[in-house]
Order: C-alpha cells, then structure tokens, then sequence
C-alpha cells in the first residue's frame, strides 16, 4: 500500500545528480511529463519512497489514494491558513479597531437584512443585499470610504477659494492700447483724414493682437482662486488642484495620514503620485489630462460706437480638461485576446473559434471589441484612439474564417461583404437572420448628461460559452458514432462522467463542447443507460 505524501514533488526529488527529471517507473519510464501532476508516494511494506504518475497511483490503490488526497488537501489548507494569520498578526490591533468602530453600521444593516432583500430588489430590480456581502463589491468600499468622502468635502471647503481669476497685467494693458486705437480710426474716418494714417493704425493692431494671443487673458497662478475636486469610484480616487505644487504635495500628505491613522488603510506608491495637468495620470482606465487647441477658433461679433459691428477671430481656451483612452490599455487587450501585433498592423488567426460557426465567431468578435469601445466611449479620442485595434481585429476575424473553411482572406471578405457592411447569415426556424460586424462607425456616444445606459455587451456570453446548437442540429449527424439517419436529440450532460461508452471518447477530449452533444437515439440510450421514451430535432 502506499501513502500520499506530497501533492507536487520537491526540485530535489524531480531531478537527479545530472540534472535530468526522474521517470515514473510504471507507465512513461522515458519521459518526465507527468510531474506536471506527480505524486511522491511511500511504500511501507518496502520502505522506499517512489515519484510516481498521478494516473499511475491512483489505478494501483484506488481507496488510499482517494483518502490520501483528501488528507493532503486538509494538510494544505491548514498550512495556508496558520501561513495568512502569522503573516497578518502584525494587523490584529487595527483590524479589531476597525471592526469595533464599524459594528453600529453593519449591526443596522442585519436589521434591515429583509427590508433590502424584499423590498428593494422589486423596487431598484437586484438584490441589494447580495451585492453588499459579494466580495469585492463596491458598495463595501463606498460604506468603509464614506469617512473619506466626509473628509475630502471639509478639505474641500476649507480649500476653495474666489470666485474668479484677476486678468492678466499685461493682456490687461495691450487690450486698452487696441481699443485706444480703435477709438482712434472711428475719429480718424470721421474728420476724413489720409487713408495711410488708417491703415498704420490697423497695421499696429494686428501687431498687438499677434503679441496678445501668446498671452494668457487671466493670471493662471493668481493666489486668491483655488479648486479641490474629488472623484472616487470604490477604492480608486482622483484628486484635481487648481493651486501650487506644493499645496498639492499637502493635501496628498493630509490624505494619505488620513488613510493610514484613521481608516488604517495602506496606500499604493505604484498608483499615487502628484502630476501636473498638461501630462496627465490614468485614472480608471482613462488617461486624464488638460490640453490646449491650437486651431483657428473662430469668429464671433463684437459691436463698437454707433451701432458698428465687425467680425473678429476667437482663440481656443487653453488648460480643457479631456478623458482619452490610454495606448497601453489597446496594446494590453489586443495581446489579451490574441488579436495580432498592433505595431505591424496585422492580425492573427484564433485557434479556438475554429470548432465554432460564423455567427458564433462573429457575435464573440463583437462582443469584445463593442465592450471595450462602449467602456471608453467617454473618451474625446476614441475614434482615432482605436482606429488601429479596429483594423487589427477586422484582420483577425477574416483570417480565422479563412482558415475554418480553408479558402483566402480575399475571398473570405468577398463573402461577407453585403453592401454597407461585413455580415454573416443563418437560417433560424426558417427564417434568414443577418448578424453585422460591429465597427467604431456604429458606436453610439453616450454623454454623462444622457440617462441612456448601454446594455449592448450582453452578447459577451458568446465568447465565454458559444455552443452553435442550431448549426450542430443541421448538420444531421450524430457527434457519438456518425449516424446519419436520425432523428437525432441536442443532449446535456451533467458531467462527463456519464459518458461511459468507448465510442464517445473523442467528445470527451472535447472542451469546447463540454456539455452539450446531439445524439442519435441508440447513443442516448448508452449515455443515459435507459431507451428515451421521445426523442426529437429541437430545431426541425
């Protein structure tokens, strides 16, 4: 009989003197691949210790081993926890702290339990409660952060300050001079004097009004206007001063002392830092920064003495607050879902939608890019920002529906290309159903003053679990043994388990189709163990 010691075999115990990994002795004596899974077993009746394949043990005491790996689990989750409370014993007094201080609001809360579960959820359409006890939740961190927000709003007040900026001395001075001059044509023009003299006096106001536009027309550093805005969503905030460098270096001070003595939270320094505006800091995904727009402006009209009007040219503001969407952010999600390289502007082929059907890889496609859109549809660059992944994901789209009917890219466009737009068709219950792909031009820019919430990314199921039953149903053919006679049945499976037949092996190397697979009615029979009193096409 052998015991189970260890779960994954020790460096010392996989390899040898020269450096090479132990074979299991039983089933693979020339290779080393089962110490991805291997045991370390004891023989007490030998009293040898043996590296051994998981498979291997398992076939040679079934019932020890069954025993043994429970035994293992228990030894390790009791290892794990004496390990997370030794390493958070330094935090037991502000822990206790804590818990005393916020007692009163989570005994409220368990008062009201009912009122939330019941009530609540018909009004507000989910439960509340669930969502207050989930971990992670951000309602948890708006309950234990609500000292902070109180806080930030005192600093606030005690911050802010003047209704508005002084204007700038030296624009100040130069507008008068132009108006000065202006008053001078209209006195000009009317004594009729010498044309020259006119046009030197215009002449010196298009010079003034070059020098003036390098000017800022209010003091951005005046010392009597000062800003704090906070803005928190869970446990990320962001802070915005309209003030010095050193001010700002304070109330980031303040804050963190206010995190650590009072709240006895720890600060991130990877995360926090003062930046200035003009470069920005990404906050939630967003890169949040100031800019100035060098463009023509434009004109507005400006009356003068005597009812007279002309039209003059307005420069942009400069210092506009702006939301845009981080390069760093594309680059990670085109490499997350394997898109193609972002720098050379091609797309890759996707191995795993190659079992699926163009509506399933279409709607998956779709899902994804539109979800990352539709969250950085804020952003005042998303168009050009994502102009690039747009491209690379159309690419790798096209190549794996190329490569799943083995034919080109070129032809593969070809067929998709219905007019307007790349689409793909099916016939469901006998009708024709068109599924476009999703491109930037049909995103649909919701403003924070919109009370429209989007709900399109629903369709992200299809990426987690796409299952193709109505193409596998017309296909007529029984995925267990190629019986093409019917009728045939879409089945599910509680476990793969219940496949017991030699002939369904192949389904059960399958992970794509896990668990579901259309049968004939003699393969239901030998899944189920019992003939199927009807068996029918859930489509036909």
């Amino acid at each position: 009989m052998a015991n189970l010691t260890s779960r994954h075999p020790t460096l010392a115990s996989a390899t040898g003197n020269d450096g090479r990994r132990a074979p299991c002795p039983c089933c693979k004596p020339n290779t080393p691949w089962y110490y991805k899974n291997g045991r370390i077993a004891w023989f007490p009746e030998e009293r040898v210790i043996r590296n051994m394949g998981a498979d291997c043990f398992k076939s040679i005491n079934p019932t020890g081993h069954a025993e043994a790996e429970r035994l293992f689990r228990e030894e390790e989750a009791q290892r794990r926890n004496e390990a997370y409370l030794l390493r958070c014993l330094p935090q037991v007094p502000e822990a206790l702290a804590a818990i005393d201080q916020n007692a009163p609001t989570i005994a409220d809360i368990d008062r009201v339990r009912f009122i939330l579960s019941d009530r609540m959820t018909r009004t507000i359409g989910f439960d509340l409660w669930e969502h207050l006890r989930s971990d992670g939740s951000p309602l948890l961190a708006n309950i234990y952060l609500h000292e902070l927000d109180q806080h930030m709003q005192m600093m606030k007040a005690d911050f802010d300050k003047g209704r508005e900026r002084r204007p700038f001395p030296r624009y100040v001075a130069l507008e008068r001079r132009v108006l000065s001059l202006r008053r001078k044509i209209e006195r000009l023009r009317a004594e009729g004097a010498d044309r020259a003299e006119i046009d030197a006096a215009f002449a010196e106001i298009k010079a003034i009004n070059k020098d003036r536009r390098k000017l800022p027309s209010v003091d951005p550093m005046d010392p009597n206007f000062k800003r704090l805005r906070y803005c928190r969503y869970a446990d990320d905030f962001l802070i915005g001063v309209i003030g010095s460098k050193r001010e700002a270096c304070e109330i980031m001070a303040c804050v963190e002392r206010f995190l650590t003595e009072t709240l006895k939270l720890a600060v991130s320094p990877e995360k926090s830092g003062v930046h200035a505006a003009s470069k920005g800091v990404t906050f939630l995904s967003y890169r949040v920064s100031t800019y100035t727009s060098y463009g023509a402006g434009r004109k507005s009209s400006r009356k003068g003495p005597a009812g007279r009007t002309w039209r003059v040219m307005r420069r942009p503001t400069t210092g506009n607050v702006s939301l845009r969407v981080p390069r760093k952010e594309v680059t990670k999600f085109c490499k997350q879902h394997n898109y193609g390289d972002l720098a050379k502007k091609t797309g890759s082929p996707r191995e795993q939608f190659l079992v699926t059907s163009d509506v399933a890889t279409v709607l998956a496609y779709n899902s994804e890019f539109r979800g990352f859109a539709n969250y950085h549809s804020f952003a005042d660059d998303i168009k050009s920002a994502l102009g690039l992944l747009e491209l690379v994901v159309f690419r790798s789209l096209v190549k794996t529906l190329a490569m799943r009917h083995r034919t080109t890219r070129a032809r593969t466009m070809v067929r998709l290309w219905k007019g307007t737009d790349y689409e793909v068709s099916s016939v469901v219950r006998g009708k024709l159903r068109s599924i476009k792909l999703w491109r930037l031009k049909h995103l649909t820019r919701a403003y924070w003053t919109s009370p429209t919430i989007d709900n399109v990314t629903a369709g992200a199921w299809w990426v987690k679990r796409p299952n193709d039953l109505i193409d596998r149903l017309n296909a007529r053919k029984c995925e267990a043994c190629g019986d093409a006679t019917g009728p045939f049945e879409m089945h599910h499976l509680r476990r793969l388990g219940d496949l017991r037949s030699g002939s369904l092996t192949v389904w059960k190397r399958s992970g794509w189709r896990r668990k579901t697979i259309v049968l004939c009615p003699s393969c239901r029979a030998v899944v189920s163990d019992r003939e199927h009193a009807r068996t029918e096409s859930r489509v036909h």
